[in-house]
C-alpha cells in the first residue's frame, strides 16, 4: 500500500502505479479497490489519474512516524539481539530442559 500512495502522490495512472509498486493487474486492482474504499486514494475520471487524498497523505505521515520508531538501526546494535528469529520448537524444547 505504501508504494501505491507514493506512486500517486502527484497523480499517476493505473500503468504508472502497477509498475512502480511491481504489482500484477490483478494484485493492483485489489489494493486501488481498498484504498478507495479507506479514502485513502481517489480515481479521477476526466484524467483517469489516481491521486492520493489528504487522508491518505496523513496516513502515510503515521506510516513514516511507525516506521521509524520500530527500525533497527545501526545506533542501537542490542535491538539487533532482540530482533534475531525464535529458535525452531525442537530447539527451544531443548534449550528448556533442565541440566541434570
Amino acid at each position: 500500500m505504501d508504494a501505491i500512495l507514493r506512486s500517486s502522490i502527484s497523480g499517476a495512472k493505473k500503468t504508472q502505479i502497477m509498475y512502480r509498486a511491481y504489482l500484477s493487474v490483478a494484485q493492483l486492482n485489489e489494493y486501488l479497490r481498498d484504498l478507495t474504499e479507506k479514502q485513502l486514494i481517489r480515481y479521477e475520471e476526466d484524467s483517469r489519474i489516481f491521486r492520493v487524498t489528504d487522508r491518505g497523505i496523513r496516513f502515510l505521515n503515521v506510516y513514516d512516524e511507525i516506521s521509524e520508531l520500530v527500525t533497527v538501526s545501526e545506533e542501537r546494535p542490542f535491538l539487533k539481539e532482540l530482533a534475531t528469529p525464535l529458535p525452531s520448537p525442537e530447539k527451544a524444547e531443548i534449550m528448556m530442559k533442565p541440566w541434570v
